[in-house]
């Protein structure tokens, strides 16, 4: 019985040396184990706080009082606080102000939280001019009213007129954008509807596509009172000085006194002393079509006819391809209305 207690405590004693006493490779894997966990537990560790430290929750802020501020430094401001501004322009009586905030839909010393949308008020200044009204009267009436205006030098009409067949006489403005009553101090392009009159018939636009721009030329001679065109160049393969690109299509119904827009093909070789291009001349509105004659008058002193035809008002373009120095001299209605060089581009 003895020997059988001695001989178990021996297996014992024995096993508890065999667990303790590893083997070399046996003790670097533990510690490359152990190593290990401290390793993983240290990134852990460290990507929490990192986590916390840069990630804010979201605070409330205390709105500043911007009124009176430059936009621009009430804009820093308002970053500095992470918060963001929407912007909106007033005319004010003071021309001190313009530039400024003169409200702001949150209250000052209100609190919002964090990267919330503060409405400005700026001021755009005093309103420098009031737009007329210029319906119920003819183009070349209203071109003149504007030239004597106080703004004749940031208003401009947008051309080509918009014709609209109306009870109205030919030419008379029937709309007018902007209205009229409204406030700028910018330029301002002023954009009119137009009566085409009763003209009781729509044309239908023909084939201009492939025809070089002496045939168009001939063309508006014959029929000039039914369209005012208008001419540019674009580089092509096409045959160069003809028509590559009109604008409206081919067999539109359209009203008299529509432009049509042709684009010519640029030509490719030009003597160094010959440029190519386009002149406008706006032709005032008549009741009636009226005599439209160009004469080209060269550094030579000669000078004929380079086209004509008839117009009820509007803006022609003309193309050319001429001697450098030569001069268009244009004539509405057998008066003289401007001249224009052949230069280099």
């Amino acid at each position: 019985m003895k020997k059988n207690i001695f001989s178990k405590k021996n297996r014992d004693i024995n096993e508890k040396k065999s667990k303790k006493e590893l083997t070399p490779e046996g003790k670097i894997y533990r510690r490359f184990v152990l190593g290990g966990f401290v390793v993983l537990f240290l990134l852990v560790f460290v990507a929490f706080i990192a986590f916390f430290a840069t990630v804010k929750p979201l605070e409330d802020k205390e709105v500043p009082d911007l009124v009176g501020l430059e936009l621009e430094d009430a804009m820093v401001l308002l970053q500095k606080l992470h918060l963001h501004g929407a912007i909106s322009l007033r005319f004010t009586d003071d021309n001190g102000q313009k530039g400024r905030v003169i409200a702001q839909d949150k209250r000052k010393g209100s609190t919002v939280k964090t990267s919330s949308v503060i409405g400005l008020t700026v001021s755009r200044g005093k309103v420098d001019y009031i737009l007329d009204d210029f319906k119920g009267l003819n183009v070349d009436e209203v071109q003149s009213a504007i030239v004597s205006a106080s703004y004749a030098d940031i208003v401009t009409i947008k051309r080509p007129l918009r014709y609209i067949e109306s009870d109205l006489p030919r030419g008379v403005i029937i709309e007018q954008s902007p209205e009229e009553g409204h406030p700028f101090n910018q330029p301002l392009e002023l954009e009119f509807f137009v009566s085409a009159g009763q003209t009781g018939r729509y044309i239908s636009v023909p084939e201009y596509r492939g025809k070089d721009y002496k045939e168009i030329f001939a063309i508006m001679k014959e029929k000039s009172n039914d369209f005012n065109f208008k001419f540019s160049f674009a580089n092509s393969s096409k045959k160069e000085k003809s028509v590559i690109i009109q604008t409206p299509e081919v067999g539109k119904k359209v009203l008299p006194g529509e432009t049509i827009e042709l684009t010519l093909s640029s030509p490719k070789k030009l003597a160094s002393d010959v440029a190519y291009g386009v002149f406008d001349i706006i032709v005032p509105d008549y009741e009636v079509a009226v005599p439209v004659s160009i004469f080209a008058e060269t550094d030579e002193g000669t000078e004929y006819e380079y086209i004509s035809f008839l117009s009820r008002g509007g803006l022609i373009s003309i193309p050319y391809i001429e001697k450098v120095g030569t001069i268009f001299i244009v004539k509405v209605n057998g008066e003289v209305k401007d001249r224009v060089m052949v230069r280099v581009e």
